[in-house]
């Protein structure tokens, strides 16, 4: 069987689980098996980024920033658009079929662990945002001076307490700050003027002057 082959066969065993539009309110399934697997979130830099629109445009550009500085780098998005590969990148480049289905074969152990302790209890098995979630953070450790770069829409249900992340949450449109440190626009509050934000940016002169 060809590495694309077992590529596929990796994305259709995911598929078998609840799909990702079917998110399930918890986080200790995610926690347990990231447990099982040595927390390898821990072992390198995070830049969480959460939301509703733009967090793929936004984890792109920050990772090829990144990247122009001399970092290696790794990036975790969704949904991907022809292959599954397309969500976990390394330096820039989706992981390759070999790799994707080398780390498959490393975790499928761990997610049954897991999915057979969640079944005991009464409960479902892992997700497959879940069990993917889980998989795109194996795959980082395996550069050296990696920044990892993820998005992704469970995020703001809790993630960055699992996330060791460099960056909080933030809003360009806030307009007050919650004690957590989540900034968040009062559904009174006006929004910013496209000709200037409460932070000094005029749209104006950057439109004018898109060099400067």
């Amino acid at each position: 069987m060809s590495w694309a082959a077992k590529a596929r066969q990796v994305e259709a065993e995911l598929l078998t689980r609840i799909p990702e539009n079917k998110l399930r309110p918890r986080l200790e399934p995610t926690k347990r098996a990231v447990d099982l697997m040595g927390d390898p979130q821990k072992s390198y830099r995070v830049i969480h980024i959460t939301g509703t629109n733009g967090k793929t445009s936004t984890t792109r550009i920050i990772e090829r920033i990144l990247r122009e500085m001399g970092l290696r780098t790794g990036r975790f998005t969704s949904p991907h658009l022809v292959r599954l590969n397309e969500r976990m990148a390394l330096d820039g480049q989706p992981v390759s079929d070999e790799r994707l289905f080398e780390v498959w074969t490393d975790i499928t152990p761990v997610l049954e662990i897991v999915d057979a302790e969640l079944e005991a209890a009464g409960d479902t098995k892992l997700t497959f945002f879940e069990a993917l979630a889980a998989f795109g953070l194996l795959f980082a450790p395996t550069l050296l001076s990696t920044s990892w770069c993820s998005e992704s829409v469970w995020a703001a249900n809790g993630i960055p307490q699992t996330l060791p992340t460099e960056m909080s949450p933030f809003s360009l449109r806030s307009r007050s700050t919650t004690p957590s440190g989540l900034a968040t626009r009062s559904p009174k509050s006006p929004r910013p003027s496209r000709e200037s934000s409460s932070r000094g940016l005029s749209w104006s002169r950057l439109r004018k002057n898109p060099r400067r």
